[in-house]
């Protein structure tokens, strides 16, 4: 078993020394003294990419919950778009589910995260040119747009990460050298554009050729596997700033619950009969689910705005009594634990103090 956990070493150094050069020669975006990524007050960041982004949502809190503790005060908002499967031009969705440009522009992006380059990866060195010029394309596209309204996003390109070895998968190392020369582009294209750069590919590898349990399958992490990536992005992206954690857990308790809703309004089920080729049969009273459903996708939005000011003030100190509705709180939750909080109102996030019981 040990060895299956092993990469070989000449190749390891290999690998890392291809991604080291495309990120030294772009001059940041890893954890190595490189300069942070500076979040204004405001700021609302928009995640896009493929199953590493899209997981990150159910599985990876812990990024936005150190974001928020790096920078309290500045109500930065954090809106997951990404979509398993996705490619740079390749973006399956239901009929009138709308554009990736529209999206970034409904949540009004002014920090575009982007996570791609897996997918496109398996067609391997003789797709690697086409790769970069479609990327720099779309980091062109991106810089052109106004998402918020007023100025172009400031756009962050992270590589893959690593594949990990273990039984009954594909050998680790023609897929790691594939991904190595995507990372690299990645990172090319990044120091050409200006834009910053975050190595995930390097120190993912690292770890899986010592440890096991990050991922289910060499590909999707586990929540293990997205604290590794984590740390890297807080090391690139916050730097060194000190961060306190007296209200970790409750931060994170709150961007899971906010993570939550805004899925069931970002993915919501059925959306062909929702906003597609169904959404505008009539029903009882002419009804149309286009009418109905799309008022319920209005709560869901505003409900999930809700929760980004518990995410605010939580992270702040200001207050703890913004926790998370009981359905997040894990099996050994009671309503007679003493040392949980309960939900009043989930809609409004209104909680109140359990009984002294």
């Amino acid at each position: 078993m040990r060895n299956l956990l092993r990469v070989n070493l000449a190749v390891f150094s290999a690998l890392c020394s291809l991604v080291l050069s495309a990120r030294n020669a772009q001059g940041q975006g890893g954890p190595d003294g490189a300069a942070a990524f500076e979040f204004f007050k405001g700021d609302r960041v928009a995640l896009v990419g493929n199953t590493l982004a899209d997981r990150m949502q159910h599985l990876g809190h812990g990024f936005e919950t150190q974001l928020q503790l790096a920078y309290p005060g500045r109500e930065i908002t954090f809106r997951n778009l990404g979509f398993s499967g996705d490619e740079l031009n390749l973006r399956l969705r239901s009929a009138d589910f709308g554009s990736p440009d529209q999206w970034l522009a409904k949540v009004k992006a002014s920090v575009v995260i982007a996570m791609f380059g897996y997918n496109e990866s398996w067609a391997g060195k003789e797709g690697l040119e086409k790769f970069e010029a479609d990327l720099a394309f779309y980091v062109d596209h991106l810089l052109a747009e106004k998402f918020d309204g007023s100025q172009p996003p400031r756009v962050i390109l992270c590589s893959p990460t690593a594949f990990e070895p273990g039984a009954k998968r594909p050998e680790a190392n023609p897929v790691n050298e594939r991904l190595a020369l995507y990372s690299a582009a990645i990172g090319k294209v990044a120091a050409a554009k200006k834009v910053k750069f975050v190595d995930l590919f390097t120190p993912t590898l690292a770890v899986f050729s010592r440890d096991s349990g990050s991922t289910i399958n060499g590909v999707h992490l586990t929540e293990k596997g997205y604290g590794q990536v984590e740390k890297v992005l807080v090391a690139s992206l916050v730097g060194g700033r000190g961060i306190p954690q007296e209200n970790a857990r409750a931060t994170r308790q709150a961007v899971a619950d906010k993570d939550w809703y805004w899925f069931q309004r970002y993915r919501v089920t059925d959306g062909y009969s929702i906003f597609g080729g169904r959404a505008d049969l009539k029903f009882v009273g002419g009804q149309t689910n286009r009418v109905v459903m799309g008022r319920e996708l209005e709560i869901l939005e505003v409900m999930t705005a809700n929760r980004d000011k518990v995410i605010h003030k939580v992270a702040s100190g200001k207050t703890r009594r913004w926790m998370t509705p009981t359905r997040l709180i894990s099996s050994r939750w009671s309503p007679t634990n003493p040392a949980r909080w309960r939900v009043e109102n989930t809609s409004s996030c209104r909680v109140r103090k359990p009984s002294k019981k």
